[in-house]
């Protein structure tokens, strides 16, 4: 007869095993009988908690059968997959007739370049758009909603390697305030300016 265990660490929490294997405090236990000459495969299955320590770069597991670790530890060693957004903004297109300056009354498109950069999927990704408070708000793409001199999108999803375009449309004022000298437009992703 045969026992083996395998931790579960404080980043994953246990989830199921096969083969009657069973929770036993922070370990997972099996107690099997095997032929000689034979083998057998042991599946436990942990879910990774969310969110991650920002620390952690990799998930180990150990395993001891009859009380021998293995020759290496830890036996497995998975890295962690992180997102990572990296994005810019941009004035994409104007109204006026003097490229690069803002006229009275014209019409500012800007966008918001979003790019996951990273290993791993990112999820409910908050984007704001600080608008200058002289501009008037004109239209936003994708869901993109005012809440006061700001445009707020939360893109579901976005995988490693994706890139997600947001745009927002403005209309300078009329008459600019005595001694403005240019309009500000700033952006946030993921509380990052």
């Amino acid at each position: 007869m045969f026992w083996l265990q395998t931790w579960c660490l404080s980043t994953h929490s246990f989830v199921s095993a096969d083969n009657s294997g069973a929770l036993n405090g922070s370990r997972v236990e099996w107690t099997l009988d095997i032929a000689a000459n034979s083998s057998i495969t042991l599946q436990a299955v942990f879910a990774v908690d969310s969110p991650l320590d920002a620390a952690a770069t990799t998930i180990a597991n150990n395993a001891v059968v009859n009380d021998q670790p293995c020759a290496s530890t830890p036996c497995v060693e998975t890295p962690v997959g992180r997102p990572q957004l990296e994005f810019s903004k941009a004035l994409a297109a104007e109204g006026g007739a003097y490229a690069g300056i803002v006229e009275p009354g014209e019409q500012l498109t800007y966008t918001i370049t979003v790019e996951n950069t990273g290993n791993a999927a990112a999820a409910d990704v908050a984007v704001v758009d600080l608008l200058d408070a002289s501009v008037t708000f004109v239209s936003a793409d994708n869901s993109g909603l005012l809440s006061g001199t700001s445009v707020n999108w939360t893109v579901p999803r976005i995988e490693p390697g994706q890139t997600v375009v947001l745009t927002v449309v403005v209309q300078a004022p009329a008459v600019f305030p005595s001694g403005m000298t240019s309009l500000i437009n700033n952006a946030i992703v993921d509380g990052v300016r």
